[in-house]
């Protein structure tokens, strides 16, 4: 028991003084009582990601007769470098908001520099 105890492991309940037994058997029906008052906590829908696809285009809106697949990717003309890539088997969602806040990424601070400009003067540089 004294090995035990100096090599940090706790004690077979049954080596335990009969005092602290009990002690323990009362503290674990405590346990158990106060466990039951816990209200249940409450839970919310998560979003889990499904098969990764390209989208197609549904000519005139015609979901019966799907058109020629779209790759998943952003406007032209937010991507003229082709700097935004999407690796194959990914979504694209974690790769789209590193490229829309990296510090590659030109629109970033221009937005920045209109709001703030908003902020000072009422009206910012740009129209938006």
């Amino acid at each position: 028991a004294t090995a035990a105890a100096a090599a940090g492991q706790p004690l077979p309940e049954d080596q335990l003084p009969q005092q602290t037994q009990q002690q323990l058997a009362t503290l674990r029906t405590t346990l158990k009582e106060l466990e039951a008052t816990v209200p249940e906590l409450p839970t919310a829908m998560g979003v889990t990601e499904s098969e990764v696809t390209n989208a197609r285009i549904m000519p005139r809106g015609n979901h019966l007769a799907p058109g020629r697949i779209v790759p998943r990717t952003i406007p032209v003309v937010l991507n003229a470098d082709n700097s935004f890539q999407i690796p194959d088997g990914r979504s694209g969602r974690l790769e789209f908001a590193e490229w829309m806040t990296g510090p590659t990424n030109p629109l970033t601070p221009r937005v920045l520099v209109n709001r703030v400009w908003r902020w000072h003067f009422g009206r910012g540089l740009v129209a938006t």
